[in-house]
């Protein structure tokens, strides 16, 4: 594919590949003109599944700086691109973090729509780190929304499938298919300093000066505690309600 589309093509691919690493090594302004770079690449061959993952990846640069609308629009283009090339698996990617926007905006039923349309096509394609991270990111909106019973029990089914995915050897999730699941909170409200907003392939939380390389907050296995750690959040929640 990508040779069929020449260099351009490559451009978006190499910028993808390369995402987790630049995390760690440019600030965050830098990651977006490199994106948007790519993003450019992409349409100039017209395509559609380069711009998808470049949109989304974008979003998730901007949700991490609390661009909310930012991350918006960028979800919904990318939600876009890979209807238009019938690319499911892309698709629940960006409608999770679309879905997961909503609910930092105060959205929460519409995140919550959004989000079981995102797992139920995860189901669908087989995407199964998709359904644990969608699982996890509608507990979110269910805590938003002041559910706690449902917090909890998405949390818990999230917990069982990361447990399955790990127990049946599914590799790490590649650079592109970015998810956030941060703990929710007002959309007005600024992310507490040194604050972890969860697996992110993105460029870095917004604690870190401009000046320098941003570097996220990480564990060892990084899209597995958010679940377990909302799990036991919403827990410890429910005999106090």
């Amino acid at each position: 594919m990508g040779g069929a589309r020449g260099w351009a093509s490559h451009a978006w691919r190499i910028a993808i590949s390369m995402v987790t690493f630049l995390d760690r090594r440019i600030p965050w302004r830098e990651g977006i003109e490199l994106l948007e770079a790519a993003l450019h690449a992409a349409r100039s061959v017209e395509d559609r599944v380069g711009a998808g993952y470049t949109l989304n990846s974008l979003g998730c640069i901007h949700l991490d700086q609390g661009g909310w609308e930012q991350a918006r629009a960028c979800y919904e283009k990318s939600v876009e691109c890979f209807r238009e090339v019938f690319n499911v698996p892309g698709e629940a990617m960006a409608l999770g973090n679309l879905g997961l926007t909503c609910s930092h905006l105060g959205e929460y039923e519409q995140g919550q729509r959004i989000g079981l349309v995102a797992l139920e096509l995860s189901r669908k394609s087989g995407y199964r780190r998709g359904v644990a991270q969608n699982l996890d990111n509608l507990g979110v909106a269910c805590a938003g929304a002041g559910d706690h019973q449902g917090t909890l029990e998405y949390h818990r089914r999230a917990d069982v499938m990361i447990s399955r995915n790990s127990a049946s050897g599914t590799p790490p999730r590649p650079a592109c298919t970015t998810w956030v699941s941060p703990t929710p909170r007002a959309a007005s409200t600024p992310r507490p300093s040194g604050a972890s907003v969860g697996p992110s392939d993105s460029f870095g939380p917004s604690t870190a000066s401009a000046g320098r390389p941003l570097r996220c907050s990480r564990s060892p296995a990084p899209w597995a505690p958010p679940a377990i750690r909302n799990w036991r959040r919403a827990s410890w929640l429910m005999p106090r309600c």
